[in-house]
This record gives C-alpha cells, structure tokens and sequence, in this order.
C-alpha cells in the first residue's frame, strides 16, 4: 500500500488579524548517521558495558574459586538470572530459574512504569541470594550449567550487539527513502503558516464536548465527578494527565473560538490547574523519588518530575496568555501541601525557575519524569512553557537553552530513520523503541512544532512513511505498535483485554488526527476523519478536532493573543450552564458572539467587559436600547435566550 507522501496546502480562508507569515522554507533531510547512537548515549552504553564486564569478571572468578554449592549458585544467577537454580538442581530448581528469568523482563516493566530501577537491582541480586539459599538446602550441582552459563551470557550480549547494527542499518535505509520523498515535495505544508484567526462557532457535537469539560471543571476543588481517581498514578491513565488535557482544550477553544470570553472559561482553568495540588494527585512521587533518587523527598517541583512541573507551566502560560491574569504568580499561589508541617510553595516563575535549573543540570538539556527516564513527549512541555514565560515576561530562558537542546535532539533523541526516541533512559544509556509509536510521536509532534517547525514537519513525513498506509478502497490504515503505547498497557494489572485496548486505540487515533490536524495535512484529516467516524460514531472526528488548527499552538505560544484580542471587548461574565458560549471574538472595537442555551429557554444576565469608559454602544441581535459603558468599562445586559443568538456589539456611530 502506497504511504502518504505528497502535501496538500491549508486553503481554508479564516477571518485574521494580520498577514500570514512565512513557515518552512524547505524540510531538512533526516540526517544520515555513521552510528547509531549520539556521543552522550554511546557513553552511557559503553559505561553499562563496562560495569558488566566488571561483574562478569567478578562472578566467573567467584565460580572458579569453588568456595561451595552456594556460592556457586549465586555467581550463575548473576551472569545470568535464574541460572543458579538450574544448577542447584531437580525439577524445582528448573521451575524456580523460569520464574527468575521472567521476573526480569518484568522489573523492566515496573522501572519503566514508575522509575523504580531500585526493583531491578533488589530482584538480580536478591534472586541470586534466593538461588544460593535453594543450592546450600537442596541442591546437587549440575556442572555443566557452571561451565556454560559465562558462555551464554556472552553471546546474548554479543547477539544484542549485533541485533543493534542491524536495526541501525534498516533504520539508515529507511532515512534515504524518507529523505528521497522528501526531496520530492512540491512544496512545505507548513510554506505559511496562518496568522492568528478565530475559528467558525462550535457546532453542537463541539458545543456539548465543552459543555462537559465546563461540568467537571467548574466543580468544586474537592469534588471529582467525571474524573477518575481510583486509577493508578504513575502512567498514562493517571488523573494528572486527565487534567492536563482538560486544561489544554478548554484553553485552546479559548484561543481558537472564543479568544473575547472570560467569564466561567477562566474560572474553569483556575480550578484545574487548582486541582493539581490534591495530595493524591501528586503524592506518587516521593514513592518515585525514594526508590528511583534514593531521596526521601516529596517536593513535586525542585528536582526532576518535569511531568508536573513541566506540563504544567505550560497550561499556566496558556492561563495568562488568555486572560492577562497573573494570580499563579502571587508568592505560595501554588503550594503542594505534604502534611500540616511540610509544604512546598511555587508560582508560575517558580515552576520556570525549576525548569530552567533542572535543564541546566543535565548534559542531555533534558531532564526527567520518573527518575533516570527521560520522555519526550514531557520535555516538549516543558520547553514550550520557557517559550511562553519568555514571550508573557521578556526573559530569554528558551533562547539561552535552544542551541544544546537542538543539538541534542538531533544527536541524541532522534532514531537513524528520523523518528524521536520517545524515552530514554538516561542512566544506562538504553532505549525503549516500542514507545516510538504513533502515540508517542504524534503527542509530541504538536508542541515540536512550536520549537523548530521543519523539524516538526520532517517528522510528520516520516510518520506518514511509518505509520500511515492506504488500502486498495482508499480508506486510511494506521499501522500502531502492539507491544508499545499505541495498543498496550504496561500498568493494566488485569491484562490488556480487548476493551482495554480499544480505548488505548481511540487516544492513539486521537494523538495522530491531532498531529495531522496541526500540520494542515488536508488528505490525512479527512481520511482518519471517515476512518473515526465510521469506528467511532458520527461526529467523534469533529469533537477530537476542535479547538486545534493549522499550526494553531505555535501561534499560541509564540505571538500570543494578537493586541485586538487582548484590548477589544469581551464577555465577561455569564452563567453557566444557562449560557453556552459557541464564539466570542474582537476585533478590537466591537464584540461578536454566538450564544446558545444550556438550560432551556429563559432570560439569562451577561457582563461586558474592557469597553472604553462612558462610551455608548449599539446591540445588534436584540431587542436592546443602547448600553453605555460605567468609568471601569463594564456593562450588564439582560437577554431572552430560547435558541442559538448572534449578538454583535458595536460602538454607537460606528
């Protein structure tokens, strides 16, 4: 089947509040490596090589002085997990080597889940222990394990080595194709990139989508209907993240639908950022901290953990782009609360400071979510945060740090065939490839976007080359990962059963129609749009769309609310969910707005706001004298809403 390989332009024309501005002039090639790995993971691998070398070394000569049975069995399962028990003996001995084998590969899982490298360690050696125990009480040496277990040691390893060269020769070849289709664009899909624009209202799929973002953000900060708390709190399904992607579409329909409302769509932000500092939230990482940091430290912000700290500073930009509203920025606005005698007080600049401190302290120029693991998808956040402190604050954090950090991500975080390394970890120098997937790489394309747009747009064609095919009846087909992020879940402790993996298939879905969505790749929309909606039901495409366009979050974070947003008038005050806001939008002088009941027909009150002071304006739409603005340009407004309502707001004699 035919990848996806040729652009098509964004010629949808919105009403903007200036010229478009020049995008990718041309998309860079995938650089094409003479070794797989960059120099800082080379060194972290040849050091983990070397640290096994020692303790092979140590082992086989522990084995070769033949102190006793035990000792013997002890030095096997260290060059080789379960080996000792196969030496000790007996048909226990082979089923108790089976388990230690597997319990491996399974402490891999839990360190990668939650940073506990700790596990990894206790269960190697503590399982040799157990398998000297075993060999001193019941065991009768089977010699030639002794003899041969060094041996295979060595040639897994070597096997590993040569595994390695090879996929780094596929992947190499994969980046001369890549870069062939590449070569042969007609031109960008990011050539413009679209001044700031306010999407069409909210259709009534959309309208209801926000409606129940609105219900649960607008709760109470200890109520928690509609989220979910009883889930573990260390993956994707945690309730952090839950509200990360709460936060980020109610305040990309903020930028992109209703950039003149304030009003409840403030409120609701505020209370989700608020809703971070839940002990049960965030209390998973003094667990992680200890066992990963061996640090008995419950402090969320000052070390590592850029999946708070990161993610979000980023929302806590969004927050003060939007609504020129520094709160978070008051001294203790954001405390973690430990206990009555431990707390741990920030703001928007403290979470800014730890992110640059953090960065600073790595020689990658990225730092890490659980101990040791370095993720991509998470340090993304965290540099866009810089972006948008820098632009709201005139300081230069993201340009002090771009250049090592570009660096690195050519070098360090990116795969021979040009796809990122979505986690690495950072101590040993290992990857995990299988979380390289569509999930992975079109989560973090999207805030790429905003730091280097032609590489964004590179690895969008490469993606399309991996992971998105065409059938013969021209319908989409997405080619996910089964053992990485796309269709299984490591945390699913009743295995990953088939309605656990759709779900996971709908947020991989999700990832890719955004990625495709923020790209402006016309084709690829409207084909994962049909492929949604015939799975999914009508309608499911429209609601993962909105509040997203054509490189819609570069514009967010870079220019910001454009100066007719920020100054014009806006809505704000209203009741929810008496008034449903489709659209709201200035152009500096005049307000429109679309407004929909949502709570049936009655007589609803409005506020406006950031009107000039004593000046009369005309409501257009409505049975309405004229409104004169009071000394602090405010005005209230009375109105029978029974149906959808386009208002216009207009300075009399205008």
């Amino acid at each position: 089947m035919p990848p996806f390989d040729t652009p098509y332009m964004d010629d949808v024309t919105l009403r903007s509040t200036g010229a478009r501005l020049p995008g990718v002039e041309s998309v860079p090639p995938v650089p094409l490596r003479s070794r797989h790995y960059g120099p800082l993971v080379a060194k972290r691998r040849w050091r983990t090589f070397g640290v096994w070398c020692a303790v092979l070394a140590a082992s086989w000569l522990l084995l070769a002085v033949n102190l006793s049975i035990g000792w013997n069995a002890f030095a096997l399962s260290v060059i080789f997990p379960g080996a000792g028990f196969l030496y000790a003996g007996g048909v226990a001995g082979a089923a108790l080597a089976v388990v230690a084998l597997l319990s491996i590969p399974a402490c891999f899982v839990v360190w990668f889940a939650s940073g506990n490298m700790t596990n990894v360690i206790a269960t190697w050696f503590g399982g040799a222990g157990l398998a000297a125990l075993y060999a001193s009480h019941w065991g009768r040496a089977v010699e030639p394990v002794a003899y041969w277990t060094p041996f295979l040691a060595i040639a897994v390893v070597a096997g590993w080595a040569a595994i390695d060269r090879v996929n780094f020769l596929k992947g190499r070849k994969r980046a001369e194709g890549h870069n062939q289709a590449i070569a042969a664009l007609a031109q960008p899909l990011l050539r413009d990139i679209p001044a700031s624009a306010v999407e069409p209202e909210l259709d009534p799929i959309q309208l209801q989508v926000a409606r129940s973002l609105f219900e649960k953000a607008l709760q109470p900060l200890n109520q928690w209907d509609g989220f979910a708390l009883d889930v573990e709190q260390w993956q994707l399904k945690a309730t952090r993240y839950q509200l990360y992607n709460a936060i980020a579409r109610i305040g990309t329909i903020g930028y992109q639908h209703t950039p003149a409302f304030h009003g409840y769509a403030k409120e609701a932000m505020a209370n989700l950022i608020l809703k971070n500092l839940d002990k049960r939230i965030w209390q998973f990482w003094f667990w992680e901290n200890l066992w990963g940091n061996w640090t008995p430290s419950a402090d969320p912000i000052v070390k590592d953990n850029i999946m708070v700290t990161g993610w979000l500073a980023n929302y806590l930009g969004m927050f003060e782009t939007l609504f020129q509203d520094q709160r978070f920025d008051a001294p203790g606005a954001l405390t973690w609360r430990w206990s009555d005698k431990t707390q741990f007080r920030y703001n928007h600049t403290g979470l800014v400071d730890a992110l640059v401190h953090n960065y600073g302290r790595y020689d990658f120029s990225w730092y890490p979510c659980e101990p040791n693991l370095l993720y991509s998808m998470c340090n993304v956040q965290g540099f866009n945060a810089l972006q948008f402190y820098d632009r709201l604050r005139g300081t230069n954090h993201w340009g002090n740090i771009h250049d090592r950090v570009e660096k690195s991500f050519e070098e360090e975080f990116m795969h021979p065939d040009g796809r990122v390394v979505c986690l690495l970890f950072n101590r040993v120098g290992l990857q995990a490839p299988m979380l390289s997937s569509v999930l992975g790489e079109g989560s973090t394309l999207p805030n790429m976007l905003a730091m280097w747009p032609d590489k964004a747009e590179r690895l969008w064609h490469v993606m399309k080359r991996q992971f998105l095919h065409q059938r013969p009846d021209g319908a989409i087909e997405v080619r996910m990962l089964n053992l990485g992020w796309d269709r299984w879940d490591a945390t699913a402790l009743v295995g990953n059963i088939p309605v656990v993996e759709r779900a996971q298939e709908i947020r991989t879905l999700f990832a890719i129609l955004q990625a495709a969505v923020h790209m402006g790749d016309d084709k690829v929309i409207d084909l994962l749009s049909q492929k949604i909606d015939a799975e999914y039901g009508l309608g499911a495409s429209t609601a993962i769309k909105f509040g997203s366009r054509k490189a819609g979050l570069y514009r967010f974070i870079s220019e910001g609310m454009p100066e007719a947003w920020a100054k014009g008038p806006i809505l704000a005050q209203a009741d929810f969910p008496d008034v449903l806001v489709g659209r709201a939008v200035s152009d500096g002088q005049d307000l429109s707005l679309v407004l929909h009941p949502g709570a049936g027909p009655k007589r609803v009150a409005i506020g406006l706001g950031q009107l000039i002071p004593g000046r009369r304006y005309r409501i257009v739409g409505d049975d309405h004298s004229d409104i004169v603005a009071d000394p602090l340009g405010r005005a209230n407004l009375v109105l029978g809403l029974d149906g959808r309502k386009a208002l216009h707001v207009v300075p009399a004699g205008a």
